[in-house]
């Protein structure tokens, strides 16, 4: 089963501002996450959780990536939401 992280937690762990992880999702770019128990008509409600797996996943790309083009890390995160991994 995927460990699943609170957006506290996720805050925490990867020294990310739970206000940034927030805008993020608003904007539909930066780490991915899950919506659990929201009405699948609905955009309002549901817990909000990121699998460690995945963020994990996106990392590994970043680095790989960031290391053959030489583009530097930050760029690449803040345009994470437009790569296909």
């Amino acid at each position: 089963m995927a460990t699943l992280l609170k957006e506290k937690e996720v805050s925490k762990k990867y020294n990310i501002a739970a206000g940034t992880l927030r805008r993020q999702r608003w904007a539909g770019v930066g780490l991915p996450y899950k919506v659990i128990g929201r009405a699948q008509d609905s955009k309002k409600g549901g817990c909000v959780r990121y699998d460690v797996a995945e963020i994990e996943e996106l990392n590994k790309f970043v680095s790989e990536i960031t290391n053959v083009a030489g583009v530097s890390e930050v760029a690449l995160v803040a345009a994470k939401s437009d790569i296909d991994y």
